[in-house]
């Protein structure tokens, strides 16, 4: 069997064994604010992005593949190149009832983590998301130098898909409607966010 078959049919399992989390997964439209009584947990094994010692965390439940969790990313990309103050923890929140590859991009990504390039390979899947593939995971491993046999071993690691499940159920836990979502303490906001969305939810929110 070669090693793209393999691939492939690595992802239709783990795929299947999720099933039941997926169907309970919608992608939020447009902007909510809500407060509830429980905030997420950050793990060790979640990608941090950001000054360690920040001042304020934002936990991200995002997709690869969401063109409004895209978009959010950027935003975050975009806050974080101006601000110190602030620290991203990335929580996966695949779909792979919006988007087949749903799953295999974020395997893709947790493997660049393992590498310690999680966002900037997060990122290209961003602007790649219309043509994700075998192809492109390696074409966006290869462009981050990352090492190839490593990130070819990590994909077939079903341990990636228990940490992506253990996020999903977590996601499930705090009744996340879909990706993006952030996290601010036990504030929330999702769906498509301008910048303008999102320093007026911060600030709002720290200032409470």
């Amino acid at each position: 069997m070669n090693p793209r078959t393999r691939n492939g049919l690595i992802v239709i399992g783990i795929a299947l064994a999720l099933l039941a989390f997926f169907v309970f997964i919608t992608e939020p439209e447009g902007v909510t604010f809500t407060s509830e009584k429980n905030a997420p947990t950050v793990q060790d094994e979640d990608p941090h992005i950001g000054t360690e010692d920040a001042e304020i965390t934002l936990v991200f439940f995002g997709d690869a593949v969401s063109e409004a969790s895209g978009e959010v990313a950027g935003l975050l990309n975009r806050l974080l190149e101006n601000e110190t103050n602030i620290q991203v923890i990335f929580k996966d929140y695949p779909n792979n009832s919006l988007n087949e590859e749903s799953l295999a991009a974020a395997i893709a990504a947790r493997c660049a983590h393992a590498q310690d390039a999680f966002w900037e390979y997060h990122l290209a899947l961003t602007e790649q998301r219309e043509v994700l593939g075998e192809e492109v995971y390696t074409s966006i491993a290869e462009s981050l130098d990352l090492k190839e046999n490593s990130f070819k071993k990590c994909r077939e690691d079903l341990d990636i898909a228990s940490y992506i499940a253990d996020t999903i159920q977590e996601g499930q836990d705090l009744a996340v409607a879909g990706a993006p979502t952030l996290f601010l303490g036990s504030q929330r906001i999702s769906g498509s966010l301008s910048m303008n969305d999102l320093e007026v939810w911060i600030n709002s929110t720290v200032s409470e």
